[in-house]
């Protein structure tokens, strides 16, 4: 008989455990799953019995017509011709799934399933909708054994209370978090409980992937590990979130923090929750991963430096963690990580001693862990300047992604190394890793976005774009990726109007610039260029030092030879070594097209790196490139190479 996915809405989960039960009786290999769970450990589970279902058998409701993860079962079974919808409801399922021929089920009392069985019967005997043979593992079956179907009727039973199943944690099974709506409005609270859920579900790789999210209530929460809470309070602009993490242990409050919304977009406030949970519970997954305890309080502190990333705040929260734990070593490894992070933003006075506690960290996580991704960011983060960082930081991330293949921070932090190096196909691999190990994070999505864009694949870069704002509708933080965006690749008119209704995120004399530039990008007559240019040139006549806007204008423009004079003096030369990355972006191809490029890359230490390598940037590859690099690059001193990458 049948291979059936049964894709429904949490809320109808009564009635699909009736179909399903009427299906298997009929004969019918049924898979049915939770919609909510479609994240963390069952995710490949999932992903396998779609993939080898024969039909897709969607229960269209009131709810499921509102749910994601029933609209992406549903498509997936439309676009390889076996979805099979039917109506528990009197609802018009969504658009795209109208035209499709529904089996009607919505009658009174219990609901029949034989119009369904004779539809999939007559589905399947046209021969049409069975796919081909796949050689992977069958999808799920109803057990046989008396244990398994003890267990079998007690997952209906917890489906039919509108709840979920779960198993004790142990050292080897999956962690289950429950999510809860609590205090603040119900109504909002529950809401931005479910979504963050969603969101959760989401991750697929890396210590997270082995959690068990579960949304439900207080009676759920109960028999889970650990519980998240999250409560909206506010009205108009000023919604607020309390959000908490507890442990069902005696431990009890673990993490908590208030997430302010100061204009009042729902969507704003569960992307700040969302990306913090999924912060907090990924070192604590971490930390389950490598089997390390903590007391209570100390754990508490650690968590709460995840939360805050890094904001100078996380700098007391780690000092205190290292002097309750002396050991830890992520507590060192974290606190030298977000001290690096912070010593080019504090005050000249406040510098030498923020170094010092670097230094100091350093030294000790090198000691208590040495393999860890905060110690080897912190340790490239240190490193002096030029192409010996560049290369110090490329080896280093080499080498921790032995140990931590599925670090978010790693990928990240290479996928910006090969930028600036003008590895840019390698560095668009790196951020989507980067990404796909956390999708909750804005600054990853927003990097992924750039990356693409910088390598000259637009359309790749909207692309991503969108399909965050799917996730994201109307969030600001990805606005500003789309203004960033149209900024230099998209739509002028748009950057512009962004500008004028945010404001610029630059300095306040930035703007005029920005907007004579945006001017000549619309209309680029001569005038329009020569104001832009002007602007630009305004800025860096009063700071040479910030000379790779005004490069980037010149470039785009096509003055050529006014880029390479602006890109001369040492105190721009310096600018430019802490930005390479400027340099490879698919706008500076005329740029690097001219041979005094090589000079240039030499001044900045990139030469160096590409010999010590022995790979070459991506543009020396392109067609039409007037020179070969390396010959270009042998007419220039030759450095002792410093360091081999592999």
């Amino acid at each position: 008989m049948a291979r059936i996915f049964l894709s429904y809405a949490r809320e109808d989960g009564a009635r699909a455990e009736r179909i399903a039960l009427a299906l298997g009786q009929a004969g019918h290999n049924v898979w049915w799953d939770r919609e909510i769970i479609a994240g963390s450990s069952f995710s490949g589970e999932i992903d396998s019995a779609l993939e080898n279902a024969e039909l897709i058998v969607v229960l269209w409701s009131q709810h499921s017509i509102r749910s994601d993860w029933v609209r992406d079962e549903a498509a997936i079974g439309r676009e390889s011709g076996r979805l099979l919808p039917a109506l528990i409801e009197v609802v018009d399922p969504p658009l795209g799934f109208r035209q499709y021929q529904a089996v009607i089920l919505h009658m009174r009392g219990r609901q029949p399933a034989q119009p369904l069985i004779e539809a999939i019967d007559k589905k399947l005997g046209s021969g049409s909708t069975t796919p081909t043979p796949r050689p992977t593992p069958p999808a799920v079956r109803w057990p046989s054994h008396p244990l398994a179907i003890a267990a079998a009727v007690l997952l209906m039973l917890v489906a039919a209370t509108g709840t979920w199943w779960f198993t004790r944690p142990d050292a080897s099974s999956s962690l289950s978090i429950a999510v809860v709506g609590s205090g603040g409005n119900p109504g909002q609270s529950q809401e931005l409980a479910q979504s963050l859920s969603r969101d959760l579900g989401r991750f697929r790789a890396g210590p997270l992937g082995s959690l068990t999210i579960v949304e439900g209530n207080d009676a759920v929460a109960a028999h889970t590990a650990y519980r998240v809470e999250v409560g909206v309070s506010g009205s108009g602009n000023a919604l607020q979130a309390d959000v908490a993490l507890k442990s069902s242990s005696s431990a009890g409050l673990l993490w908590s923090t208030l997430v302010p919304e100061p204009h009042g977009r729902m969507i704003d406030l569960r992307q700040q929750v969302s990306a913090q949970v999924g912060d907090v519970l990924n070192c604590l997954a971490e930390l389950r991963e490598k089997g390390r305890t903590l007391k209570p309080g100390s754990l508490s502190l650690f968590l709460h430096g995840c939360a805050l990333g890094n904001s100078n705040e996380a700098v007391g929260i780690f000092q205190e963690l290292v002097k309750r734990e002396p050991k830890f070593g992520h507590g060192w490894a974290g606190l030298a990580l977000v001290a690096s992070w912070q010593v080019p933003e504090v005050p000249n006075a406040e510098r030498r001693q923020l170094i010092n506690t670097v230094r100091e960290a350093l030294r000790k996580a090198k000691i208590y862990g040495p393999d860890l991704p905060e110690t080897a960011v912190a340790v490239a983060n240190f490193a002096p300047s030029g192409g010996k960082k560049m290369l110090r930081t490329l080896q280093l991330m080499d080498d921790a992604l032995v140990h931590h293949p599925n670090s978010p921070l790693l990928r990240g932090t290479r996928s910006s190394a090969l930028e600036k190096v003008g590895r840019m196909n390698e560095s668009v691999s790196e951020s989507q890793r980067a990404l796909d190990l956390n999708p909750l994070s804005p600054d990853l999505l927003d990097a992924h976005a750039s990356a693409l864009a910088y390598s000259g694949n637009a359309a790749a870069a909207i692309k991503a774009l969108e399909q965050a704002e799917k996730t994201w509708p109307g969030s600001a933080r990805l606005a500003e990726a789309r203004y960033r965006f149209n900024l230099r690749y998209g739509d002028p008119a748009k950057a512009a109007e962004y500008l004028n209704l945010a404001g610029s995120s630059s300095a306040p004399g930035d703007t005029a610039a920005t907007m004579a530039y945006l001017r000549a990008r619309s209309e680029p007559s001569n005038s329009n260029i020569g104001r832009a240019v002007a602007a630009y040139r305004a800025r860096y006549a009063k700071d040479m030092a910030d000379v790779p806007p005004y490069l980037q204008a010149l470039a785009i423009f096509g003055r050529i030879d006014e880029a390479f004079s602006a890109a001369t003096p040492a105190v721009a030369v310096d600018s430019i070594e802490a930005g390479t990355e400027v340099l490879f972006r698919s706008y500076m191809s005329q740029f690097r097209a001219d041979p005094r490029f090589m000079l240039l890359a030499q001044r900045i230490g990139l030469i160096d790196v590409w010999r010590a390598s022995g790979i070459w940037p991506d543009f020396c590859s392109e067609p039409g490139l007037p020179y070969d690099c390396k010959s270009e690059a042998s007419k220039w001193r030759k450095v002792p190479v410093v360091q081999e990458i592999h």
